[in-house]
This record gives structure tokens, sequence and C-alpha cells, in this order.
């Protein structure tokens, strides 16, 4: 018997140390961090907590438990009016206690719940989920739902799920959507969610479609970031440039040029002119539709052709889409703005070499090393695509934009292409260009033998130039300029 109270009593204190209970950390339940405010709900994090008779206690304030209790976690909800400050929170189960966790209670702590009740982050006034198939719209009312936004009127007890929404905030957060302020409807506690909030907002018109960044701010603190896909407003015109040097700057009648706007959909075209309308896509100059060359929506970008009757003087663009039409971008007509095409080299990325042929051939204009990085052959009669420099006295086929108006034989007075009409595939008429530019190779004039649209083709004008007499080199400087002053430079490859 001398042994056994020993024994009993070590047995005892084994069962007794198996049902202490720990708290490792207290967070956020929706940020999940450390910020806790009055009113937000918290996740209490630990280890052996009683499935019953649990509470907690932050400084000498009672706080409630919300919802079920796990052996390692239960959400609580603080109390409306508890002190702002650090303070020491308690588990008690019973008599026994945790041990003390530190906290600090700050007047806000914003968090967005990215999922509640196995529900996305946002919802629709219906209360449909919005996702990546089913985006929201711009201008449509969206919800989401929140911890952390502080007191309501009229005060509600925390631990209890409200019947409504017609608890308020105090003070209204702030919703921002890829940092586009928009406009909050309502924010309340939510209804039958004890620790949530309900924040009801319009989706930005002019947000674009696609993944959004959303953050509530209020009392200068910021929550988490939630996405809410959408599918896109008007377009929102950001740029208007030559469409061979994506130059920002002048635009000239009868060129390609580039219109940057966002919200095109999903889908790309290329080789779509004279098309002035495509997928509910329009682009108009003074309200004008002008024809499209291409549609790249995956960059935002819509190449047109610049009507060659257009006068000198400042145009608006805009874009429309199934949503809406953009605000109007203004850009400036002039009567040139020469821009040489250029073909990329995958083997230098410097390198700005002119798009060039030579005449009457499918011979590209370029260093060898380009060629043979594009896979094409050295130039023979047994080769058709090929690719290679030129020598002095080869008449090459440079390819530009914006040289302005173009007529029959160049005649000032007259008729222009139209619009959506291309230049005569056969070269009967020639239009050829009014205003005639001058071109230099390697710092030397040469013979400009023809200057005007490319026969078959609309915006793309061709300069067949005689190659002067020039020291060799893969990167020999071409400048074309037009009476005025405008140029545009490049490199071609010359040998001996």
């Amino acid at each position: 018997m001398l042994f056994r109270a020993p024994l009993l009593l070590i047995a005892l204190a084994g069962i007794s140390a198996a049902q202490t209970f720990q708290v490792t950390s207290v967070v956020n339940a929706a940020r999940g961090d450390s910020r806790i405010s009055p009113g937000s709900l918290v996740r209490v994090n630990g280890s052996n907590f009683p499935f019953t008779s649990l509470g907690v206690r932050i400084g000498d304030r009672n706080v409630p438990v919300v919802g079920s209790v796990t052996p390692t976690q239960f959400n609580i909800q603080l109390p409306f009016d508890l002190p702002l400050g650090p303070a020491d929170l308690i588990v008690i189960a019973a008599g026994p206690t945790s041990n003390p966790f530190p906290v600090t209670v700050e007047d806000y702590a914003p968090g967005i719940f990215l999922s509640l009740q196995q529900e996305g982050a946002f919802q629709r006034e219906d209360r449909t989920a919005v996702s990546a198939a089913n985006p929201a719209a711009p201008g449509e009312p969206v919800k989401m739902f929140a911890t952390g936004l502080g007191a309501v009127n009229p005060p509600f007890p925390a631990g209890n799920a409200p019947p409504d929404a017609t608890n308020v905030t105090v003070v209204l957060p702030r919703v921002l959507v890829s940092g586009k302020v928009a406009t909050v409807r309502s924010a309340t506690l939510a209804p039958a969610q004890a620790g949530a909030y309900e924040v009801t907002f319009v989706v930005p018109l002019d947000i674009n479609q696609g993944e959004n960044p959303v953050v509530i701010e209020i009392g200068g603190k910021t929550s988490n970031t939630a996405v809410l896909f959408t599918s896109g407003g008007p377009p929102v015109v950001s740029a208007v440039v030559n469409g061979a040097t994506f130059r920002s700057g002048p635009i000239a009648p009868g060129s390609f040029v580039s219109v940057f706007a966002s919200n095109l959909g999903t889908r790309s075209f290329t080789g779509v002119f004279p098309r002035t309308n495509l997928e509910d896509i329009t682009v108009f100059f003074n309200n004008i539709p002008v024809p499209m060359s291409d549609v790249i929506a995956t960059a935002n970008q819509i190449n047109v052709i610049v009507p060659q009757d257009f006068a000198e003087g400042m145009v608006n663009v805009t874009v429309s889409n199934p949503r809406g039409r953009s605000q109007p971008f203004p850009a400036q007509i002039a009567r040139t703005d020469p821009g040489i095409f250029l073909v990329t080299d995958p083997s230098n990325p410097d390198r700005r070499n002119a798009a060039a042929l030579l005449a009457n051939t499918a011979w590209y204009v370029m260093p060898l090393t380009m060629a043979r990085a594009y896979n094409l052959p050295a130039c023979s009669a047994a080769t058709s695509v090929c690719g290679q420099p030129v020598r002095a006295g080869d008449v090459i086929q440079l390819y530009v934009t914006g040289l302005g108006r173009t007529t029959p034989g160049g005649d000032p007075g007259g008729r222009v292409l139209r619009a959506d009409e291309l230049a005569p595939a056969g070269g009967n008429p020639l239009f050829q260009t009014v205003e005639r530019p001058t071109v230099t190779i390697g710092g030397v004039a040469a013979n400009l033998v023809f200057s005007g649209i490319a026969p078959g083709y609309a915006g793309l004008y061709q300069l067949n130039v005689v190659v002067p007499g020039v020291p060799p080199g893969d990167d020999v400087p071409v400048r074309v300029e037009t009476p005025g002053g405008a140029s545009s430079t490049a490199t071609i490859a010359v040998r001996n």
C-alpha cells in the first residue's frame, strides 16, 4: 500500500496533463493574420480544446464563442465595445484556463472572406456566385463578405446572427477594384452570419475584362485582396500611334495606325480589312467608322487605316464594344508621319532591320546571321524565299506607312483611295504619294524610283529605292523623310 498512493498520483497527473489546453495563435478569420478589431470574427488555434463548457476572456471581458469547437480551433466574435489596445486572451473550461495569449485590438481590421459557407468571395444580388465562368458586368451590383469593419447602428450583440441586413456600419468602407473606387451601396452585418459583414458595391464601368483585385479600406486600414472576375466595360483608349513605329504624335491620312484600348474581348482577328465592325467592336474617327485591319484582343490593340480624305487637324478617336463607347481620345492628323516597318532579329533584339525586299523577288534584305536565325537560305537562282544583304546598284522595296495622300500618278488634284479600297493589285493605276519623300542609305541620297501604296494593299506604302555606293555592313542606316521634316530610321544589310 505504501507504493499505491504515489502511483495513483502519477496516473492522475498524467490525466491532468493530457487534458491541458493551449492557445497557439489568434487570427482574423478572413485575412488570416493577427490583426483583430471589435466586431470581427476571430479564429483561436491551439490544442486539446474541450467540446463543452468553453469560454473566452480578453482582458476582463467575456467573448462569445461562435459555431462549433474542435480540439484544435474555434471561432469567437469580439464585442463591438471591446477596449482597444493590448490584452491577454485566455480560454476557460470548467475551471482550468489556457496560457494567456497576447493580442492587440485595433479600431479596424478589414478582411475579405475568400470563401464563406463554401461559396466564393463575391455574389450577385440574387445570391448566385460570381466566377470566371459567370463574371460580373460593369455597373452591376455585387456583394462580398468581410469582417473587421467596426461598430454598427443600431448596435447588435456579438455572437449572434442578425436576422436581416439592417445593422449598418458606422463608418462606410471604401472598395477599390483594380485601384478604381467603386460605389458602395451598403455595408451591414450579414444576415444569419455572426461576425460577418455584407458589403454591396457597384462594379466600375471602366473596369478591364478578366481578373480584378479587390480590397476594402476603412479607417486607414486595408484588407487582404480578393479576385473579382468581370466581363469588362466600355473600351478605354490609352494610345493612338503610328502602326509601324508605335510612336505617339501626329498620324497621317492613308496610314496604318494602332489604337490601344482595353475591353476588346478575348478573341483576336487578323486581315479583316475593310470591316468597320467586328464582334460589335468599332473604331470611330470623329464619329466616322474606319476600316480595321486587325483586332488583337490579347494585346489590347486594333490596327486601322486612316481614311485618306481626312484633313489636317484634331480628331476624336473612340472605340465601342457591346458595353458602350469609350471616352474620346484626341489625336492630331498631319499631312505625313513616316514609319518604316521592321523585321525583328531573333539573334539580336536590338537590331532595327527594315522590312525590305530585293525588287520583284522574295529576297529579304537582312544580315546572314539574321537569315540563319529564320532558317532562310542564302539567295541564289535555285532559291525562291531567301535572305541576305544587298549590293550597291540593287533596287530594294522598302515598306513604310504614313506617307499621306496618294492619287493616280501622284496628281495633287487626283482622287484618293476610298477608306475601304485597296490599291489595284495589277498597279493600274499606281496610286503614288502626292508628297514625295527623300531616302538616304548610309547618309547618301538614294534614287527613289517609286513612292506609293503597294499594289493590292491599303495603308502599306512601298518605296522602290536604288542602293547607293556606301560602305558595307549589317546595320547601314536608312532614313525616310517627308517634306516638312518628319522622318523614320531603320537599318539594312549591305555587302560589297
